[in-house]
């Protein structure tokens, strides 16, 4: 073994999983000099996004948040982890090692001969993950990446690691059914962080200390939520009643994104400014890719299986299969020529009308940069009032996409 100070590093997964928007530290250290000092980090949810509602319709956060869809169980769900090392200014990783479930397969298998690369089981009846790194004194940033299967991917194809830095991956197109189900996706989730290995220890004793990496989900949750009905319960319209949603989807869709957090994007766990920074997306776009997708196909079957829209009040759409749901989207920066915009299509007995609204971050001003951006680890919650026929107004609320304090699942 190297000569030098020696840290054993634990991860607890319950403050590295959970943590997708904050964290609080309580530090328990042992005074017992025989055995290793151990510093327990505990998580807490704290929002970082300043939001408030504009347009013509207003309603709280709280309206949403009892109102789920079944899926946020999975949005936590891991399948797969890889663990970068740099020490502090380094371009090359002095560590890589790649965790999956104990008891599935190897998706790895063969791959030997990676300088400083491991790959290591994982048990899944424990809340916690033990990494159990040796490193040497010294200023290291750690990077935590689950469920990107582009690296995987890269390791693969090539049996070397990637620079993790010029790693982007295609936009997937997926709502909440597709975290479902035994064919499921993933929703990628990546967190950074700096770790201080000291010199020495007191009487040379061994220490343990878990780092703390603020993991934060890619994605961004949208949640459109449209009311057709006054106070009283009556339709807002009388057109409305014979009106029918034909199609929901979404125009301007970036066509994939780094991994990393680029220069200047917006990130709750980088603060804008993570130290090991991605590519832009744009700026490495492969040979014939435009850096947009064409408009989707719509994402909601009809209205009550087809029927004409009935009396809504905050009715989660998209809606198919009996089903409401959710519609995660890649970030991406954008500008006022090409917002990312949700295109809600209805017949009426006078023809179909289309409404567009753009995405916009509303606790920027409109000449900001960054206003039509779609942020990281946040959900776009937009409601719409459908008053008749070219007569919707919609409000748009963004805040940190906060998860609920329950252990992460391995799958």
């Amino acid at each position: 073994m190297k000569k030098g100070t020696v840290i054993i590093l634990f991860v607890i997964v319950c403050a590295v999983m959970l943590q997708l928007a904050g964290c609080s530290k309580e530090e328990v250290i042992s005074t017992t000099t025989a055995v290793p000092i151990r510093i327990v980090a505990e998580t807490s949810i704290s929002s970082h996004i300043v939001s408030r509602s504009q347009g013509n319709f207003s309603g709280s956060a709280g309206e949403w948040k009892e109102k789920f869809v079944g899926a946020e169980a999975y949005e936590v769900a891991i399948r797969h982890i890889f663990l970068f090392v740099y020490k502090r200014g380094g371009s090359e990783p002095v560590k890589v090692i790649f965790y999956y479930p104990r008891g599935t397969a190897n998706p790895l298998e063969g791959i030997i001969g990676i300088t400083d690369f491991e790959i290591k089981e994982v048990g899944t009846d424990s809340s916690s993950i033990s990494l159990d790194l040796e490193l040497k004194a010294g200023d290291y940033n750690f990077i935590l990446l689950a469920n990107c299967e582009s690296i995987l991917q890269k390791v693969l194809d090539t049996c070397a690691i990637p620079a993790l830095e010029q790693m982007t991956e295609k936009t997937d197109i997926f709502t909440s059914d597709d975290l479902k189900g035994n064919n499921r996706k993933y929703l990628p989730m990546v967190g950074q962080t700096r770790f201080h290995v000291p010199e020495s220890t007191p009487g040379g004793v061994r220490i343990t200390i878990p780092p703390t990496i603020d993991l934060e989900r890619v994605h961004t949750r949208i949640e459109f939520r449209l009311t057709t009905i006054d106070n009283t319960g009556g339709y807002l319209s009388p057109l409305t009643s014979e009106s029918v949603v034909k199609k929901l989807t979404l125009r301007n869709e970036s066509s994939g994104y780094s991994i990393l957090p680029s220069n200047g994007e917006y990130t709750v766990t980088g603060q804008g400014n993570p130290d090991i920074k991605g590519v832009r997306y744009t700026d490495y776009l492969p040979g014939g890719i435009s850096a947009w997708l064409p408009e989707r196909d719509s994402f909601h079957e009809g209205s009550n299986d087809g029927a004409t829209i009935g009396k809504y009040k905050d009715r989660l759409l998209p809606f198919t299969g009996g089903d409401s749901k959710y519609i995660y989207v890649a970030p991406a920066l954008h500008d006022a020529d090409k917002p990312l915009t949700l295109i809600l299509s209805v017949a009426t007995p006078g023809g179909t009308n289309l409404y567009e609204i753009p995405f916009y971050n509303p606790d920027l001003s409109a000449t900001d940069k960054g206003y039509y951006d779609i942020r990281r680890n946040s959900i776009y919650r937009i409601s719409g009032v459908l008053r008749g026929p070219h007569n919707i107004g919609f409000s748009i609320t963004v805040t940190p996409w906060e998860s609920e304090t329950r252990t992460p699942s391995w799958e």
